[in-house]
């Protein structure tokens, strides 16, 4: 451990700040570290930072094997190298046996713990709502996108062409859960008063009610042909019913059905049933995964999960995964033993077909997970506490997503945008954007995307925009707009690790007008550092960095004019050369190198302790900016050249533009 206040370097100092080994620390996915030269570097703060966030939780639960120090040598034995040899052996094919007779099957379990990229997926919001939405879908069958609400308020109806929209059944329906099928035009949905399932015409708009038994059911799901429906109802049993005679036929269960999900996987349709007290193990019951035979009733196959079943769950016949949201997952083993221990955290459980574990995935939450896979299944995005993570589906590495408030996720049939109802009684569209377009883009700490609204959409640092600052169409979705005399700033404390490890300041900008120099963008710490992003009346961009304790002034001047009227992309790359070195700061226009900085490293300081400020626009006396900033970025990595070109270009070309606002309406 070094000498040097917060800061601490190489991989056994932060094997030692956590008490344990070098090789368990290098495994932990997420960790806040940074390579400079050729040592890693971090801060006591950022990794308590890390463990608070749910990071370290996540982590502990990975290889436990390797998670055990490494043990001392022993001491030199007489013991002839033939006879340890055979007792080796012998003691390896003992322990083969007892793990067969102890468990049921083999379920390899690894976890991935989800990183801190971010997916920088503009939104825009596209139309309002008059109350909160629940869910809904979207119709291939009409082209329309169908939302339903939990108070009795019907459910709304917006073409998405023209962004209409229209109430259905204004104060008779509040609906609890649905189903549906893009291509069909029937949709079923309960309404609790009185507890019935009805069906709704998407063509004609017309609501019957369908089928009730006196209970509200617990779930619903239809074969892919749209012939039958399954009812999970709270008297234990499926109801499965031919939609066109609506003849009944009703299996047994042995726990109360709380999802359910008809699915095909390698010929064979299957029903998977996600339990609530599931009676196979013991007087109590407990939650479980169960499959049977739609058709049959006929049991397949059963894993237990404690303490329960989670918000919701996914088969993906394609991939062959079954994602599903639970703390602990149990297979074949019995409930409350040592070989069912207890997960704590919110964990994702990904199975196979046949029930067996193939990994987990850690996340902070509080409240759980709701799942949405991609058409082609590839992805899975998971909405958690107003957050949304895509997963790929078969590995289940995560790309976080901005906080969107989302309530639902809703692929577009073909799979190239996803609409977000969101708690605040709104819906957004994303598009579903080309690696290209989110190249180099990780371990953000700040993203302003100015679609409409000054939120910070990774971090709570949230623009506090002046007056005079307005929003027009910007490079994608909108841009802060700005006149000369306004300003933006927002609480960038954070920043001072940008300015100890590197990283990425990027932002696209469109001059309006030339006129005397201009500031664009001042970071101002608290102990006097200053970092300066400013146009001169030549259309020459300008950096200009102040260190702490009044020293000499370091500028650069880029050799290129930025234009007025065009968009262009300016990004301060920030690289360190190695321990206690000065760092390297290169300015790009149009990820074209400008020159670059020699800075010195700033002492390490806590972030509660660092008050700085980071304004856009007009700052002090100096002039303020006019023209329009858009897809403003701090990231704690500096990226490649090669990196930053493909992602300026195809921002600067339109590909990623139009990848954007190809599903947007035309109004």
């Amino acid at each position: 451990m070094n000498e040097n206040g917060d800061m601490l370097k190489g991989w056994k100092a932060i094997a030692d700040y956590f008490q344990s080994n070098e090789r368990t620390v290098r495994r932990w996915q997420g960790l806040p570290v940074r390579k400079v030269g050729g040592s890693i570097y971090t801060t006591r703060s950022e990794l308590d930072e890390w463990v608070k966030s749910g990071g370290r939780q996540a982590a502990a639960l990975a290889t436990p094997e390797e998670a055990l120090p490494q043990a001392a040598p022993e001491p030199a034995s007489s013991t002839p190298s033939w006879k340890v040899r055979v007792i080796a052996v012998f003691s390896l094919l003992l322990l083969a046996l007892v793990l067969a007779l102890t468990m049921n099957e083999a379920t390899p379990q690894r976890i991935i713990t989800p990183g801190r990229a971010l997916a920088l997926l503009p939104h825009a919001r596209i139309a309002g709502t008059d109350h909160t939405p629940m869910g809904g879908f979207l119709s291939s069958f009409t082209g329309e996108l169908f939302l339903f609400f939990r108070e009795r308020t019907g459910f709304a109806v917006f073409d998405l062409r023209t962004l209409h929209k229209t109430y259905v059944s204004p104060d008779q329906f509040a609906v609890e859960i649905f189903t549906s099928l893009p291509g069909h035009r029937f949709a079923y949905f309960t309404h609790p008063d009185p507890p019935a399932v009805y069906r709704l015409d998407v063509k004609t708009r017309e609501v019957s009610k369908f089928w009730s038994n006196g209970q509200m059911p617990f779930s619903l799901t239809l074969a892919p042909d749209g012939k039958f429906l399954f009812i999970g109802a709270k008297v234990k049993h499926i109801v499965r019913i031919n939609t066109d005679t609506r003849d009944e036929v009703r299996f047994p269960l042995d726990g109360h059905p709380k999802a359910i999900e008809f699915t095909t996987i390698a010929g064979q349709d299957q029903l998977w049933i996600a339990h609530q007290g599931y009676g196979r193990i013991g007087s109590f019951g407990a939650d479980a995964i169960e499959t049977i035979d739609p058709w049959t009733g006929r049991f397949l196959r059963d894993s237990f999960l404690k303490p329960h079943v989670g918000a919701s769950f996914v088969v993906l016949p394609r991939v062959q995964r079954i994602w599903l949201d639970g703390n602990d997952v149990c297979l074949g083993k019995q409930y409350h033993t040592a070989a069912c221990p207890h997960s704590p955290g919110n964990i994702l459980h990904v199975l196979s077909p046949d029930h067996s574990l193939l990994f987990t995935v850690g996340f902070p939450s509080k409240n759980g997970a709701f799942l949405f896979p991609s058409p082609d299944e590839a992805k899975v995005i998971m909405a958690s506490d107003g957050l949304l993570r895509t997963l790929d589906s078969r590995s289940g590495q995560i790309i976080e997503l901005a906080d969107t408030k989302a309530t639902q996720v809703l692929w577009a049939p073909d799979g190239s945008a996803i609409y977000l109802p969101t708690s605040d009684r709104k819906l957004l569209m994303a598009p579903v954007m080309s690696e290209s377009c989110l190249a180099g883009l990780e371990s953000a700490m700040h993203v302003w995307n100015a679609d409409g609204h000054s939120q910070d959409s990774f971090a709570a640092s949230h623009l506090t925009l002046r007056a005079g600052v307005t929003f027009v169409p910007g490079l994608i979705g909108q841009a802060f707009q700005f006149n000369g005399n306004t300003s933006a700033d927002a609480d960038a404390s954070k920043m001072h690790r940008f300015l100890q490890l590197g990283g990425l300041f990027s932002f696209f900008l469109k001059r309006n007008k030339a006129k005397s120099s201009q500031s664009v963008a001042d970071w101002l710490d608290s102990d006097g550092t200053r970092l300066r992003v400013s146009i001169e009346h030549s259309g020459v961009l300008a950096i200009e960095f102040a260190p702490a304790g009044g020293k000499q002034v370091i500028q650069r001047r880029s050799t290129a004019i930025l234009s007025v009227g065009k968009w262009h992309h300016v990004a301060l790359n920030l690289k360190g050369q190695g321990w206690q070195k000065p760092l390297i700061l290169t300015l790009y226009l149009d990820a074209v190198p400008q020159g670059s900085i020699e800075i010195p490293i700033p002492p390490p300081t806590q972030p509660s302790l660092s008050q700085a400020s980071l304004t856009f626009g007009k700052s002090g006396s100096a002039e303020g900016f006019t023209g329009s900033l858009d897809e403003i970025t701090v990231h704690t990595h500096e990226t490649s050249e090669s990196v930053l070109r493909t992602f300026t270009q195809s921002w600067l070309a339109g590909t990623c533009a139009q990848q954007a606002l190809r599903n947007l309406p035309a109004n």
